[in-house]
């Protein structure tokens, strides 16, 4: 289980954490999600049979691309002749094809956005834990809808300025609450208490466990994707980049601030937000659309972020980079 996962500490203990039975659902996670998730599910169980040396089992969970795993024997192990022998076969070429998928669960392609794997990850959590003092934390260019997830929850929700240093910031100055999800745009995912920083690896383990369920359930990841949708309506997200010196940029950015626009691409701006840490000024266009701008911290451009609820950003973008030169 998930939280099995998540207290496991030494590696007796990891092995404990997974049942038996997960050894053969990996081969379905790796048929119906990503490589990178399904790699560490199968790099997880391939270790397991290693240290069994259960060799028909390991070969098994190799049998995705080697590249994903990379073994070292350990100076406690001293590996008798026969097993070297049996290793350095593995990864010369000695692996088998692929497992099949099940006839009744196809293989299926879904390019999955940064966005969308915070809303996966966040929807599962809330979801499989429990408790009011459960808190979650997101950045103020993601998307808003972490929040709205956490509201219908009753859970506490954190907004913070752009970089996961400033979400590990929030969960240090709240600890009253437990801290179960944050996560930014940019790719960048937190699942568990420690470390506080973005992780990975963790994330990764967890989407396999979101995939595993969807299987196990007999719906795809598109399927959760459609019902978060329905419940909390369809999040459409957009940025873009306006290049120019950062002086020009942090001058541009300036100048809206202290002249907002009243109107967006044809949609009055309803409120006008500045958050003076970040930098950035958030325009509200009604209840379905916000547009954000800032000037890059290590870039010579400015960036702009665009947030609609069954509305496509991208024309509200286009209308608010002209209003920078």
């Amino acid at each position: 289980s998930f939280d099995a996962l998540r207290s496991a500490g030494g590696a007796g203990e990891g092995d404990a954490a997974v049942e038996d039975g997960a050894a053969e659902e990996a081969g379905v996670w790796f048929s119906s999600m990503g490589a990178l998730s399904a790699a560490v599910c199968c790099a997880y169980q391939a270790l397991r049979a290693r240290r069994a040396r259960d060799w028909d089992l390991l070969r098994k969970y190799v049998s995705a691309p080697r590249e994903c795993f990379l073994f070292s024997w350990t100076d406690q192990e001293q590996p008798d002749a026969e097993a070297q022998a049996q290793h350095k076969e593995m990864f010369q070429g000695a692996v088998p094809a692929p497992m099949a998928p099940t006839a009744a669960l196809p293989p299926q392609r879904l390019m999955v956005q940064e966005h969308e794997i915070g809303w996966l990850l966040g929807d599962h959590i809330l979801r499989h834990t429990t408790g009011d003092d459960r808190l979650v934390v997101t950045t103020l260019v993601s998307s808003s809808l972490l929040s709205r997830m956490a509201a219908a929850h009753g859970v506490a929700c954190e907004e913070t300025f752009t970089g996961f240093k400033w979400i590990a910031h929030t969960v240090l100055a709240n600890p009253s609450r437990r801290f179960v999800f944050g996560y930014e745009q940019a790719l960048g995912y937190l699942v568990c208490g420690q470390p506080l920083d973005k992780d990975g690896v963790t994330a990764a383990v967890l989407m396999a466990e979101v995939a595993a369920l969807a299987v196990a359930e007999g719906v795809t990841l598109q399927d959760r994707l459609d019902a978060i949708a329905a419940t909390y309506g369809r999040h459409i997200m957009a940025d873009r980049s306006v290049h120019m010196p950062p002086a020009d940029g942090a001058a541009a950015v300036a100048r809206l601030r202290a002249a907002p626009p009243t109107s967006v691409g044809g949609s009055d701006v309803t409120e006008v937000l500045w958050f003076d840490e970040a930098g950035l000024l958030r325009l509200e266009l009604g209840q379905s659309m916000r547009v954000q701008v800032r000037p890059s911290g290590t870039e010579p451009k400015v960036k702009l972020y665009g947030e609609g609820i069954g509305i496509d950003p991208t024309p509200y973008l286009e209308a608010l980079a002209a209003l920078l030169v």
